[in-house]
C-alpha cells in the first residue's frame, strides 16, 4: 500500500487530501484511476471517489486510461462504460475500441453491435457513440 496525496499547486506544497491505494493513473481529464487491493475504481480532481472501489477491471485495449473520455470496466465477468461520472450498467458480454477515431462496440446476449452515448447497447450505427 502506498500513500499518495493531492498537493496544492500554488506552490506552497501543502498537502491537500491524503489517499491509500495500491496504484493512482495520472489524471487525464478530470479523473484518475485507482486501484486497491485487487479492485478498481475512480477519483476526481479533488482526490474524491466518485464511485466505491469494486470494479474488477479498468481497461482499454490494455491501458488503464480513459479514451476521449471514455473508460471501459468491468465487475462480475460483464463490462460497462463510464466517463468516471455516468456509469452504464455493467451488462455487455464483451466491449471493443479498436483505434481512437472508432465506435465503441460490444456484445449483448450474443448480439454484436454498438455502444451508444448512454452506454446502451444499439444495433443502430447511427446512435453509436463515437470515440
Amino acid at each position: 500500500m502506498y500513500l499518495f496525496a493531492w498537493i496544492r499547486a500554488d506552490g506552497s506544497n501543502t498537502i491537500v487530501h491524503e489517499l491509500e491505494y495500491d496504484y493512482i493513473a495520472p489524471i487525464q481529464g478530470t479523473m484518475a484511476i485507482v486501484k486497491k487491493g485487487d479492485k478498481w475504481g475512480y477519483l476526481d480532481i479533488r482526490g474524491e471517489l466518485s464511485t466505491p472501489v469494486h470494479f474488477d477491471s479498468i481497461m482499454i485495449d490494455g491501458v488503464y486510461s480513459f479514451v476521449n473520455g471514455i473508460s471501459i470496466f468491468q465487475k462480475d465477468g460483464l463490462y460497462g462504460v463510464t466517463d468516471g461520472v455516468q456509469f452504464s450498467k455493467p451488462v455487455f458480454d464483451d466491449i471493443n475500441t479498436l483505434e481512437l477515431d472508432d465506435y465503441v462496440t460490444g456484445s449483448f446476449n450474443g448480439k454484436q453491435g454498438y455502444i451508444n452515448i448512454n452506454g446502451e447497447f444499439t444495433e443502430d450505427q447511427e446512435e453509436a457513440y463515437w470515440m
